[in-house]
């Protein structure tokens, strides 16, 4: 069963969950040794709801038109959170189309952003999305306002599936220059994602059919490689000024002890999963490692891809204020909010009292090579488990 549930914010940035009850199983034929983590991981089934979809053609994939019964047919729940020491949130189930309408707020226009989780490889998930992206522009009135040239779009979509050096590409295929499959070609798809092109298109097809515009989130591969393999300091200040807009909240954000609990219970646990799968010796592009990774280095790694997610959703939030951004990652970056959702909120906050441009960030010091910018680190031990530290109480959002 498709469960859907809610969590609220702070500043207006919503997360919305996405997850399935899921039985995996591994079965890989592939070498560790050549080949990248993504690429392994891409090999993983989504989970027992997928076992009766077989990969689709372009042609045979699901139009946009055909994507309404996701959001109707599904069960939602707002998640009440328990602020006491018992630690016991509690699910409220509720309708889901009014769901989404009071997820947004009064009259639509109180949300910055969205970010919906998803499993990549489930094409359920992304009919789920794309028909949760219709119902949203519905309630912001599309249609209603001037799509004449100017005129700001009510929704942006933007895809962690897609490298920030790409969205040239995206404006392409939104403008009807570049086809499907050119998408696929020029973004690098095969190489830079691989988890099934085809399942994405319901997002891409109702982006173009609603002229929403598309936005490429995700950190670019080369630059998340050189981090995987020397940590932070490995990028130069300006490499790091593309994903880290306000370099001294994004220090001080790390410093939480909500942040702290999200590295206990989403990334160490990753990071494990790596390790037992053998899949840390290569780097995201595929390079070679003489040990494993350090744990330092994945979350370092980590933390540059969800900074970058969240500054690109919150600065094109900035610059179009009539818009609100939805944003399709992974579930485990919208976990606990302490992923994207927190941080775009952060970035935001910052952004409502400085110029969007990166040149007013210039005389801010980039300083993310000492080890205070990466605490959460120091309360696990060497094979990423969690060891005894301050009380969970209050840490979750």
């Amino acid at each position: 069963i498709l469960k859907l549930g809610f969590a609220m914010m702070k500043d207006a940035v919503f997360a919305f969950f996405a997850f399935l009850s899921s039985v995996c199983s591994l079965s890989l034929g592939l070498d560790p040794r050549d080949v990248s983590r993504r690429q392994i991981m891409s090999t993983i089934p989504a989970g027992a709801t997928m076992a009766g979809l077989a990969q689709q053609s372009l042609a045979e994939a699901p139009p946009a038109a055909a994507v309404g019964r996701g959001l109707s047919d599904s069960l939602a729940y707002v998640v009440q959170a328990d602020g006491s020491k018992a630690l016991r949130p509690t699910l409220r189930p509720v309708e889901p189309v009014g769901a989404v309408s009071d997820l947004l707020g009064a009259e639509g226009q109180a949300v910055r952003a969205v970010f919906l989780g998803e499993h990549h490889d489930a094409l359920r998930d992304h009919l789920l999305q794309a028909d949760i992206i219709r119902e949203i522009a519905r309630v912001r009135g599309l249609g209603a306002s001037p799509t004449g040239a100017g005129a700001e779009a009510v929704v942006a979509v933007g895809i962690e599936a897609v490298q920030r050096k790409f969205q040239p590409v995206l404006d392409g295929y939104l403008a009807g220059k570049v086809s499907e499959r050119e998408l696929e070609r020029r973004t690098e798809w095969g190489t830079r994602w691989f988890w099934p092109f085809e399942r994405y298109l319901p997002v891409f097809r109702l982006c173009r059919e609603l002229g929403l515009p598309l936005l490429a989130l995700n950190v670019d591969s080369e630059d998340l490689s050189v981090v995987e393999r020397q940590g932070l300091p490995g990028l130069s200040k300006d490499q790091l000024r593309r994903y880290v807009p306000d370099p001294r909240s994004f220090s001080a954000f790390a410093e939480t002890t909500a942040f702290k609990e999200y590295v206990s219970y989403v990334v160490a646990p990753s990071y494990r999963a790596h390790q037992r799968m053998g899949i840390l010796r290569t780097t995201i592009t595929g390079e070679r490692l003489a040990e494993d990774m350090p744990l330092r280095n994945f979350l370092s790694g980590r933390l540059l891809w969800d900074e970058c997610m969240a500054s690109t959703a919150a600065r094109y939030a900035l610059a179009h204020p009539a818009t609100l951004v939805v944003g399709l990652v992974g579930s485990d970056h919208v976990k606990f909010g302490c992923g994207v959702p927190a941080r775009c909120a952060r970035t935001l906050a910052a952004g409502a009292k400085r110029s969007t441009s990166d040149d007013s960030f210039t005389g801010i010091p980039l300083d993310l090579q000492h080890a205070a910018c990466l605490p959460a680190v120091d309360s696990l031990g060497a094979d990423g488990d969690a060891q005894p530290g301050p009380s969970r109480h209050g840490a979750g959002p």
